[in-house]
């Protein structure tokens, strides 16, 4: 793992790796050094979030730690958008227009009740 890793090094495949190389830290037992590798990764990196989720992950199931597990996802959120990307740009905004979309179903659907004539 380690020479794949090396081979990748600076790219964005490289985080992946780092990602996966801690799913193999996970099976050993191994949590601190998982948790190491995934606090190596930073915020202008391409799988930013993904090793965060993964980080709230290992506090949430193997450290039983709500706090750490609610930091995690903090910590991605108050990241400025430029520096976490543009992926996470898109997800957020795809997230928030299906709020949207969902808010606008629920009022039709109410002035439907209201209204059953109106609403077409």
């Amino acid at each position: 793992m380690q020479d794949a890793i090396n081979d990748f090094q600076g790219s964005g495949e490289e985080v992946r790796l780092t990602i996966a190389n801690v799913d193999l830290a996970l099976a050993r037992g191994a949590v601190d050094e998982a948790l190491g590798m995934l606090r190596s990764i930073t915020p202008e990196q391409t799988y930013f979030v993904q090793a965060r989720e993964k980080m709230a992950d290992i506090y949430l199931n193997h450290r039983k730690d709500k706090q750490l597990y609610a930091s995690c996802y903090r910590s991605v959120y108050i990241q400025p958008i430029w520096a976490v990307g543009a992926g996470f740009l898109f997800f957020h905004l795809t997230n928030q227009l299906a709020n949207h979309w969902l808010l606008l179903y629920v009022i039709a659907k109410y002035v439907d009740a209201i209204h059953p004539n109106h609403v077409t």
